[in-house]
């Protein structure tokens, strides 16, 4: 019996080795096919694929979802106040900028305003000065043009009445045989009105007011010319008086044309417009008698801004004197 148990114990572990063999070579066959691994991947997977998806769900949501925001709420806040205390930081510094600015710029506006104070002072002081000077220069150029007019007037009015005294001899050789010869001049007025008078009623204007100039009275010479029409004269072709005779005119008439003012002007415009510039006579003494003649019209103007005549003859005489 026992070798029989022990020969039935070998067959059945040969036959159960034999078998396992087979099983497992049946087995590993199965496993590495295709069909039973897409099987058990599409098993495994609609069996496991929920609850991994829930896990992790689960696991996102109980663990790595809290940390997160805890995480990016500790970032936020760290950001947050970095900027906070860099912005702070920064208008701090661009406060503390500003104020230097502001300091600087209020001390250099002190310093300016200083000096613009202390340079408007002395302006107006050498402003003072300077119009004191003016003032002073205007005086004295008023005194010196007076003194060089009168002295103008002096030399003009000598140089006149020795082209007078030179023509009148000349005229007194070519007349003495039908014409008495003028008296002396004499300071007696009735008697010196009465000669140019007898000169006038006999047609003799040329001499009348040569006797006048010469005599150094402007009232004779007003009074001549209160007696003599100048249409009678300057209507006259070539007119009856000579230039030196003019010239002595235009240089005694304008000093003073505050009386007798529009026979003055009357007797003025005429002689102006007759003076020869060609004349030797007139050439020499022209423009000094114009210049002092502009002179006198100025003054008057300066009283009698609206005298349009004598803006006229102004205009005139500018005329004359820039030739």
């Amino acid at each position: 019996m026992d070798p029989l148990r022990s020969h039935v114990s070998q067959e059945i572990h040969n036959l159960m080795k034999t078998s396992e063999n087979q099983v497992i070579d049946a087995v590993t066959k199965v496993i590495h096919s295709r069909p039973f691994l897409d099987n058990l991947g599409g098993t495994v997977g609609a069996v496991v694929g929920p609850s991994v998806q829930n896990s992790c769900r689960e696991a996102y949501n109980k663990l790595l979802l809290p940390g997160l925001n805890a995480l990016t709420q500790q970032v936020f806040s760290q950001v947050n106040e970095s900027f906070s205390r860099g912005t702070k930081e920064y208008l701090h510094n661009v406060e503390s900028e500003m104020q230097s600015g502001r300091t600087a710029m209020q001390e250099s506006l002190g310093k300016a305003s200083q000096s613009l104070n202390t340079a408007c002072s002395s302006l107006t002081t050498q402003t003072k000065n300077l119009q004191e000077n003016v003032t002073k220069l205007g005086a004295q150029q008023s005194i010196i043009t007076e003194s060089l007019a009168e002295r103008i007037r002096a030399l003009v009015r000598e140089e006149v009445t020795r082209a007078l005294q030179e023509h009148q001899a000349a005229v007194d050789a070519r007349s003495r045989a039908h014409t008495p010869a003028p008296a002396p001049h004499v300071h007696n007025p009735k008697l010196a009105q009465q000669q140019v008078q007898n000169l006038i009623s006999s047609g003799q204007f040329n001499t009348a007011f040569k006797q006048a100039l010469s005599a150094s009275d402007l009232s004779l010479v007003v009074f001549v010319c209160e007696r003599v029409n100048p249409q009678q004269v300057f209507n006259i072709t070539p007119c009856p008086l000579s230039q030196d005779v003019l010239l002595s005119l235009v240089n005694q008439l304008s000093h003073d044309l505050s009386t007798f003012t529009d026979l003055k002007i009357k007797y003025l415009e005429e002689a102006v417009m007759n003076l020869d510039a060609s004349h030797p006579v007139t050439r020499e003494h022209m423009r000094p008698v114009l210049q002092g003649f502009q002179r006198n019209l100025h003054t008057h103007l300066a009283a009698n801004p609206n005298h349009k005549k004598v803006k006229m003859l102004l205009m005139a005489v500018n005329h004359l004197v820039a030739l």
